[in-house]
């Protein structure tokens, strides 16, 4: 994963292609297909998924992150506040496991922004 991205950097990330294209590399494991924003998806060639804005595309590579990472724990809670809702994902660890927390308004950006801080994490 790129060295430029530290934690402060993700928490910062906004939603867009280059979350998206890090989930996909960095998370899902998508081989990306020569040029522009192709990748092979069970076989064909397909747009990357828009997981920063699409809450389903979003929870499945949660879902495969938590499939390869058996020893963690997720906990979504979504509090309302004056300018509407914040999400908290978090990842806990067991096993002496590190935790990994994101919040913000989108729940597809939270969980985006907590899988690329574990996986920034394992390099």
């Amino acid at each position: 994963m790129n060295n430029l991205l530290t934690k402060e950097n993700i928490l910062k990330m906004p939603a867009g292609w280059e979350m998206d294209a890090l989930i996909a590399k960095e998370v899902t494991n998508l081989e990306k297909a020569k040029e522009g924003i192709w990748y092979w998806i069970n076989g064909y060639l397909d747009e990357c998924p828009y997981y920063s804005a699409d809450i389903a595309a979003a929870f499945g590579a949660l879902y495969k992150w938590l499939d390869n990472n058996k020893t963690y724990a997720v906990h979504i809670e979504t509090v309302n506040i004056k300018a509407g809702r914040l999400h908290d994902v978090i990842l806990w660890g067991m096993d002496e496991d590190e935790t990994f927390d994101a919040r913000h308004q989108d729940l597809a950006v939270a969980i985006c922004r907590v899988l690329l801080l574990a996986v920034n994490h394992e390099v």
